[in-house]
């Protein structure tokens, strides 16, 4: 309610007019003025101590306040909200349902030093009293504000949290409380280690890792000096939490096993099943089953000895449900999640971090619609509960979950932000995590560079701190990525040795992706039947939906995996779930591509399973043509549906030329006589045309071989004197290379640097190396060889000039050498990268690149570098070396 409206409820008892008489909305200091003076003239003694108590507790029943006040009748109560305005009775069964409550403007004039000054109030002793009904009704919030408000002495502060603190958190006052410790001088958290304690508890909630480290340390020295061991152990876990979410593994095995070890009693069961329980926590993130199990048995018989506290049996089956993940049990981490919240009271931390878990889990089984409701249900909890680093963590989830139902991009920013608030925080578990979900998201976009960089990221955490479920994960990924890119070599390479490792391991989600990208490798190389035998392996995996989301990940990105899987399983066993997150423009790209795998029956089986009746004219179409996919860059590569068409399948090299020639002009009319120019130039006209017409059917015996000799082939066409690639079923890397450069600066243009980037990232992932290398006829190819290497490295150039813009040097860095390495002799990239070298401290590899950029401009061309080029070299010879640095 606001002023105005209060004014007209107080405008009974008071008349309020300018000096020119006008009327006007009385002031605060009016109102209080009357409330005041209304009591004094209006109650006697009991209703005054009654407005005292209401005001503290802002609403009590008729059996809260008789509970101070013995003698208490409703009359009293229905007399005072007559009297005094802004209190209403609500009357109900009996006095437990008889309900009295203030307004806010009120309560502060009823419960102010004045109020009670005036009239003569025991304020001390009604006070407690009103605190001590607020904690018996479980108000503990409201307890906690008022003895805030009420400046209540630091040892009574103190002593209340101590004894009230766990149900303030439980009863949403998490940041109340930590504010509260804070006030107290450093003398009381001393006299008071589980003070400190509690607050690094809180730290730790809410992502001030730093400082919880600090107070957990310092209450396990205060608990030593003491000898308190459950103390100690209690402290340990908080550490050793901390060092977990930072991947510090060595540091937090060592600070767990001193714990876990330590002499204790009964009264230590808790907080050791707490070290217990991370020390499960701890051997997942190590891929150690055998560990973990121990852990998990040793916890089970102590918290079997008594009823343990929600927020340690919240902490144990949490480690539980996270080691699960870790091993591909998603099902069982879904089981345990929902214990977590079923959880009563609450653990309130724990049960914000199992919403964000329980979603992720609901989109990895491919339940999006229940997913999404779980992920916006725990945003709704972590604010309500002050819990940011939570509310990143579900957020994160829920761009996920619509990325995975859309396929649209727009989501992966709001991740994008998250990551950076993770790494402010230094929770590298959490970022790590997240990268990775990044980087199956990306790729799945076809934005492989983005995804190799967080697949990278990922890698240098977690091979530095010793997280062997990240680092394996990485290097899956990084696999996949290599695959994405065309290096099929390193691709095999890491992909069979993350395989080994995780079988060795037990690591089923592991093993799963890796078999993905061999499967896909054998496939690309004409061992299907191999590839068929890697997905049988985990046919019990794959059914039980533990993996689909996993699975629709990969085959967005590599869209012949789906062919494979229906072979090797069945269309029709195929998990639905699974079907149904290959959306977009991922549906007809992996079902044309499956079209030359698949005998009809399955192919069409698979096609109603994923676009059901309403999509049968689009299944029609995809069956009669599967889409032509052509490279240029780096090589001529065809692939025709799922089939490779392989150099011998051209049979004459013409016909191969002749086909990357129609397809360089992107469905633009190629007259014949051209042709013939260009492939027979020494022959007259009708040799050359009947050269022509057996290169023609060449061609189009590679493209499609089961055709009639006088069939018309659907991806190409000869009319009129004219010929051409027919673009609606000739989909080339130059074509979608020069959409990104258009959306690229169409995007830069706009002000959307971000999506200027992504595009950017996109154009290094398409140019794979000069268009049609080492291919004779270089007259034909050579001026677009030329166009688009220049192009390549202008939007290299680009993409540098926009990440330096936001301080990101090494990802500047990164996409200027991509230009390099396609042109290295332009000076303007070399002074790109110097400028980024100096800008990030690498004082070695500035030199080197500037050695590098003389060398190639002298050796290649007979130029000295330019004044500019000196200039930034002159630079680099005046740096310091940076502690850390490559110096």
């Amino acid at each position: 309610m606001g002023q105005a409206a209060l004014a007209c409820v107080l405008a009974k008892h008071l008349v309020c007019r300018g000096e020119a008489g006008a009327w006007r909305v009385p002031s605060s200091a009016d109102m209080a003025s009357l409330l005041l003076s209304l009591a004094e003239t209006q109650l006697g003694k009991q209703g005054l101590e009654v407005l005292y108590l209401l005001g503290t507790m802002g609403s009590a029943s008729l059996l809260d306040l008789r509970a101070a006040m013995p003698n208490l009748a409703l009359s009293v109560l229905e007399d005072i909200a007559e009297k005094i305005p802004l209190i209403r009775v609500e009357r109900g069964h009996g006095p437990a349902a008889t309900v009295a409550h203030m307004h806010d403007l009120a309560q502060g004039v009823f419960t102010s030093v004045r109020f009670t000054s005036r009239t003569g109030l025991d304020r001390s002793t009604r006070f407690q009293e009103a605190i001590s009904i607020l904690e018996s009704r479980g108000s503990i919030a409201r307890a906690l504000a008022q003895l805030v408000a009420d400046e209540a002495s630091d040892q009574r502060l103190a002593e209340w949290i101590l004894e009230n603190g766990e149900r303030a958190i439980a009863d949403g006052a998490r940041l109340s409380v930590s504010e509260a410790i804070d006030s107290l001088p450093t003398a009381d958290l001393l006299e008071y280690p589980r003070l400190l304690l509690l607050a690094a508890r809180i730290d730790a909630d809410l992502g001030r890792l730093e400082l919880a480290v600090t107070r957990a340390n310092a209450a396990r020295d205060l608990a030593r000096n003491i000898g308190d061991g459950a103390l100690e152990m209690a402290a340990s876990a908080v550490i050793a939490r901390v060092l977990i979410d930072r991947c510090q593994l060595g540091e937090a095995l060592e600070c767990l096993q001193v714990a876990a070890n330590a002499s204790g009693g009964e009264s230590d069961v808790e907080a050791h099943s707490a070290v217990l329980s991370y020390l499960v926590a701890h051997a997942g993130l190590r891929l150690d089953a055998a560990r973990a199990e121990a852990a998990e048995r040793e916890a089970s018989k102590l918290l079997r000895r008594g009823r343990p506290s929600p927020g340690v049996e919240a902490a144990f089956t949490s480690s539980i449900a996270s080691v699960a993940i870790m091993f591909g049990d998603m099902r069982r981490s879904l089981s345990c999640y929902n214990d977590v919240l079923d959880l009563r009271p609450p653990a309130v931390d724990f049960r914000a971090s199992a919403l964000g878990n329980k979603a992720t889990l609901l989109m990895e089984l491919g339940r999006l619609d229940r997913a999404r409701s779980v992920a916006m249900e725990g945003v709704e909890y972590a604010i309500t509960h002050g819990l940011s680093s939570h509310r990143d963590a579900c957020e994160c989830a829920l761009a996920a979950i619509e990325f995975t139902a859309s396929a649209d991009c727009a989501p992966l920013e709001l991740i994008d932000a998250a990551l950076e608030r993770f790494a402010e925080r230094t929770d590298r578990a959490s970022e790590c995590f997240t990268r990775l979900y990044l980087a199956v998201m990306r790729r799945a976009s076809r934005q492989t560079a983005a995804s190799m960089a967080h697949g990278d990221q990922v890698m240098e955490c977690s091979t530095s701190m010793g997280t062997e479920y990240f680092r394996l994960m990485a290097e899956v990924e990084l696999a996949a990525n290599y695959l994405a890119l065309g290096d099929v070599e390193a691709a095999s390479s890491r992909a069979g040795k993350a395989r080994d490792e995780a079988a060795d391991r037990a690591a089923i989600y592991h093993l799963m992706r890796a078999d993905m990208v061999l499967a896909e490798v054998a496939r690309r190389e004409g061992r299907l039947e191999e590839a068929r035998s890697r997905l049988i392996n985990h046919e019990e995996y794959i059914l039980s939906d533990n993996a689909n989301w996993s699975i629709a990940m990969y085959i967005r990105s590599f869209p012949h995996l789906l062919g494979v899987f229906a072979a090797a399983l069945g269309a029709e066993r195929l998990p639905i779930l699974m079907l149904q997150m290959i959306t977009g423009r991922h549906v007809e790209e992996s079902l044309s591509a499956a079209r030359r795998t698949l005998e009809d029956n399955e192919w069409h089986t698979l096609a109603f399973r994923m676009l059901g009746e309403e999509g049968a004219d689009r299944i029609a179409a995809l069956a009669a043509t599967p889409m032509c996919r052509v490279r240029l860059f780096g090589g001529l590569e065809v692939a025709v549906g799922t089939r490779q068409v392989m150099e011998r399948d051209w049979k004459k090299r013409k016909a191969r030329l002749l086909f990357a020639m129609l397809v360089l002009q992107q469905g633009r009319d190629v007259p014949r006589e051209q042709i013939y120019d260009h492939l027979w130039t020494e022959m007259d006209a009708d040799r050359a045309r009947n050269n022509f017409y057996v290169i023609w059917s060449s061609m189009k015996a590679a493209l499609v071989p089961d055709s009639s000799k006088g069939e018309s082939c659907p991806y190409v066409e000869h009319t009129g004197g004219v010929c051409k690639a027919v673009p609606e079923h000739v989909h080339s890397d130059v074509a979608e290379f020069e959409k990104l450069m258009s959306d690229a600066r169409h995007l830069d243009a706009a002000g959307d640097h971000a999506g200027a980037v992504r595009a950017y990232e996109r154009i290094a992932d398409l140019y794979r190396g000069e268009l049609l290398p080492g291919d004779v006829y270089d007259d034909w190819f050579s001026s677009a060889r030329n166009h688009y290497r220049q192009e390549f490295c202008d939007a290299m150039r680009a993409a540098h000039r926009l990440l330096t813009d936001v301080g990101d040097h090494p990802g500047a860095l990164r996409m200027i050498r991509r230009g390099l390495g396609a042109d290295p002799w332009r000076e303007d990239l070399y002074q790109a990268a110097l400028r980024s070298q100096v800008a990030s401290g690498q004082r070695s590899a500035a030199i080197d690149t500037y050695l590098t950029c003389r060398t190639n401009l002298a050796e290649q061309l007979g130029l000295d570098p330019s004044a500019e080029t000196v200039a930034l070299y002159q630079q680099v010879l005046a740096m310091e070396a940076r502690p850390g640095s490559d110096d």
